[in-house]
């Protein structure tokens, strides 16, 4: 049985590393994206059923990239990991509103 394709979003090279090396030593497939423009290319083209996702990314927010990747109407599980707060509280705030708007 295949193991679910993971998108790994993180810019910071050593936590992705770390994130790659556990998903590869459990016989995981994944593909990478730096950033947010890349993790809405890998969104769409490689249609993965989670999406590991940094808020914190340099070319984007991380709540941008959760916007657009769910307005494709794709099925998607996010595990979103925050670096304060703030973050979670955004996060949970515009998780809430993607509840409303998509039914």
């Amino acid at each position: 049985m295949n193991k679910p394709l993971i998108l790994v979003v993180e810019d910071d090279p050593s936590v992705r590393n770390l994130i790659t090396t556990t998903l590869k030593t459990n016989d995981y497939r994944y593909v990478v994206a730096p950033n947010g423009s890349a993790a809405i290319m890998g969104a769409t083209s490689r249609n993965p059923e989670i999406i590991l996702l940094d808020l914190g990314l340099p070319d984007m927010d991380g709540m941008e990239v959760l916007d657009l990747c769910t307005g494709t109407g794709a099925p998607l599980h996010f595990t979103a990991y925050f670096s304060s707060i703030w973050d979670a509280h955004a996060a949970f705030k515009n998780a809430e509103r993607l509840r409303m708007t998509r039914g």
